[in-house]
């Protein structure tokens, strides 16, 4: 009887050893796989910093360029080639189009022909202003309401005369002088018929560049807006 005690007795302790390895390489398959899971979070993290940092350097690029060779340049070709997608059979994208932007940042030593990019957009209904190049494009062939408000201070620095072009053709200009006061404001209202992928936008008059565009966080000085009255 004593020999079967002792032969139970040592299976047991054989059981129990094994258990015990088991556990213990359990444990250890756990530490490695939160090892690599906390490396793996790393690289994630790597990837991520190095993936905003191309696209802060893709911004930066685009801005260079743009200072380098000035807006007047590449304008004509911009102008083609957003024509170019908004023209196709596609059909219009809205039924409801309208638009109201104002400049809340002065604008320095302006270029020749340069484009204004508003800056505040209050309304864009049917997405046809673009914010990056101050163009609005028509989403439709329609009568569209345009409204343009122009200001200039006393300043020989800021007196400034904009156009108002529709695909590079000047449809009027205005040039208000600051001559009688402290400032002074001009506004044009007026109906026009823009067809599909026609851009419309203001830019500096020939011979003021140089000159300032005054821009107000409270004020709303200069503004560009729109809206389509009636579908052709």
């Amino acid at each position: 009887m004593s020999m079967y005690l002792q032969f139970v007795f040592a299976l047991y302790i054989m059981c129990t050893g094994v258990q015990s390895l088991s556990n213990d390489y359990i444990l250890q398959r756990f530490a490695y796989m939160e090892q690599e899971i906390a490396n793996l979070k790393v690289e994630n993290q790597r990837l991520s910093s190095e993936l905003t940092k191309l696209q802060q350097q893709d911004f930066a690029d685009e801005d260079l360029l743009k200072n380098k060779y000035g807006h007047a340049n590449n304008s004509e070709s911009k102008m083609k080639t957003k024509r170019l997608l908004l023209s196709s059979d596609s059909p219009p994208t809205t039924d409801h189009v309208a638009f109201c932007v104002t400049l809340t940042q002065t604008i320095t030593n302006m270029g020749t022909h340069q484009a204004i990019e508003y800056d505040k957009v209050i309304t864009n209904v049917g997405h046809g202003y673009d914010k990056r190049h101050g163009h609005f494009i028509s989403p439709k062939r329609g009568i569209y309401l345009l409204s343009v408000t122009a200001h200039s201070e006393n300043d020989a620095k800021q007196k400034i005369a904009l156009d108002l072009v529709v695909n590079g053709s000047i449809i009027f200009p205005l040039e208000p002088d600051g001559s009688g006061g402290s400032e002074s404001n001009m506004s044009q209202v007026f109906p026009i018929v823009l067809e599909q992928g026609d851009m419309v936008w203001l830019r500096t008059k020939t011979g003021y560049d140089g000159k300032y565009l005054y821009g107000s966080t409270v004020w709303m000085m200069n503004t560009f807006s729109g809206v389509l009255l009636s579908a052709l």
